[in-house]
């Protein structure tokens, strides 16, 4: 029964893994998402509403990567924006309340440049930079990163649903289990409803999410763009 409701499917690319699900998960957005954007906007899930929606972890030990993906699926929606939401959780937990002001200016300058970049990237290949609706939220929590991978059905995630150990070797066992999982960049792909249709960990994350995205517009099999 359980096997018939759910499916796992392996990634071809290693690091890569893909979770389908039968029957789709759907996931109340507005509790899991940081309560402002970078500029202290609040944020509402209603934005995303009747996009499809593609949610990605970042932090700073996975920053380069998380750049390449985003730059990758951004790229990708770029010839049909209005289908699209994209959405970056920014792990910043680990940054104190008086350095956040800081961390805010260096971040939203680093995204700034690489907006010039891909738009750069994007005009070689003849297509005029359109991005989709994107929010850039900064956890400072790390409350919303915790929920996103606590929610990955892999054996290996229930580190982020198990109790805090009893002894301090169990404490910093799974400390240091977290630290490395949260190292890696995730990707989740959400159709219009919101609900949780495929997810992916690694480098490959981006293209496998961008198949993924075509399989929620059969019709529209030419609405991704392809940036060489």
């Amino acid at each position: 029964m359980a096997s018939s409701r759910r499916q796992r499917t392996a990634g071809l690319c290693l690091g890569a893994w893909l979770w389908w699900t039968a029957v789709a998960v759907a996931l109340p957005l507005q509790d899991h998402l940081p309560p402002t954007d970078l500029a202290g906007r609040p944020v509402s899930a209603e934005q995303l509403r009747g996009r499809i929606t593609v949610l990605v972890l970042a932090g700073q030990a996975n920053e380069a990567e998380a750049t390449a993906v985003s730059d990758e699926i951004v790229a990708a929606m770029n010839a049909q924006p209005e289908r699209y939401a994209f959405v970056v959780v920014m792990d910043l937990a680990g940054v104190p309340e008086f350095g956040r002001g800081l961390s805010v200016a260096i971040v939203r300058e680093r995204l700034e440049r690489e907006d010039q970049l891909l738009a750069a990237r994007l005009e070689q290949g003849g297509q005029t930079f359109k991005p989709p609706l994107r929010l850039q939220l900064p956890d400072w929590s790390g409350q919303a990163t915790r929920f996103w991978l606590a929610a990955i059905p892999e054996a290996g995630y229930a580190v982020f649903r198990a109790p805090e150990g009893h002894t301090r070797f169990e404490r910093d066992r799974l400390r240091r289990e977290r630290q490395r999982l949260r190292s890696e960049v995730q990707v989740f792909v959400l159709d219009e409803k919101h609900e949780l249709k495929a997810q992916y960990v690694g480098r490959s994350a981006g293209a496998r999410a961008i198949e993924a995205m075509r399989t929620l517009q059969p019709h529209s099999p030419a609405a991704l763009g392809n940036l060489q």
